[in-house]
């Protein structure tokens, strides 16, 4: 009997064991699983998010001239400006709440007082022209 209960004790630890081991693969499987497919998303996200959206812009383009007219959302954001450009047209930028390095609204009012010419890039993006940069 003394041997008969070993015998049903190691089958027991075994098949304990083989259990452990299968519930181990399953979960490495399953955390590889879950890793792969995070990192899809997280390849697609950022493909979409950083890819120019075709349908919606346009090509960049460049006009110099004075500012005539600056609105801030905030003190660090910009919501538009007007720049009355060196070929007599009239352009209103959206800034759609962006900051733009160097430029805050204060300083782009400076240059709209002092009457310094800038130079904007922007682009057309669902019927409105988008700030995209400014320089001196």
């Amino acid at each position: 009997m003394a041997r008969t209960s070993r015998t049903t004790l190691r089958n027991v630890k075994e098949n304990s064991q083989r259990k452990y081991r299968s519930k181990f693969k399953t979960n490495a499987k399953l955390k590889l699983a879950i890793l792969f497919a995070m990192s899809l998303i997280a390849a697609v996200s950022a493909t979409v998010a950083c890819g120019p959206d075709d349908s919606t812009t346009s090509e960049q383009k460049t006009v110099r001239g004075q500012l005539t007219d600056v609105q801030a959302e905030s003190f660090l954001d910009l919501n538009s400006i007007t720049v009355a450009a060196d070929d007599g047209r009239s352009y209103t930028l959206q800034g759609r709440g962006r900051q733009h390095t160097g430029f805050l609204p204060s300083h782009l009012r400076e240059h709209m007082v002092a009457g310094e010419p800038v130079t904007v890039t922007f682009h057309e993006e669902d019927g409105a022209l988008v700030l995209d940069s400014i320089e001196d």
